[in-house]
């Protein structure tokens, strides 16, 4: 493996990083959208004192908290395969991320650096 095979590869995962970050600075662009015009929603039915009105709001924001939440809940195990996968030095392919559970991207992880000669006690390190 050659110098270029290495700036491909961090050529490559620089570019899969800016899609991603354009990505998510879209989905948060969508976001920010959607609260304001819930926001605005919400100013308007607080002042027609409408119970109805007041109930959709309550609605609204138990529907944004679920959102922002359920975002959260796998942003630690993603971070964490992917720490997994820096400390061995295999890049996180779409291919891997899409296996699913840690456990499965943990096993493909683990076969990899095998097949790359990795260690035991380096395979454990990464582990943590």
């Amino acid at each position: 493996m050659g110098n270029k095979d290495v700036d491909d590869s961090v050529e490559g995962a620089r570019e899969k990083f800016a899609m991603m970050q354009q990505q998510m600075d879209q989905a948060v662009a969508e976001a920010d959208k959607k609260r304001a015009e819930q926001q605005a929603q919400y100013e308007e039915n607080i002042g027609k004192g409408d119970p109805s009105a007041q109930l959709q709001g309550l609605m609204n924001a138990q529907q944004s908290l679920k959102r922002i939440s359920s975002a959260f809940q796998a942003k630690p195990k993603e971070d964490k395969v992917k720490d997994m996968a820096q400390k061995l030095g295999i890049p996180m392919t779409p291919e891997i991320m899409q296996l699913g559970s840690n456990e499965a991207i943990s096993n493909a992880l683990v076969e990899i650096a095998v097949g790359m000669g990795k260690s035991e006690e380096e395979i454990s390190n990464a582990l943590g």
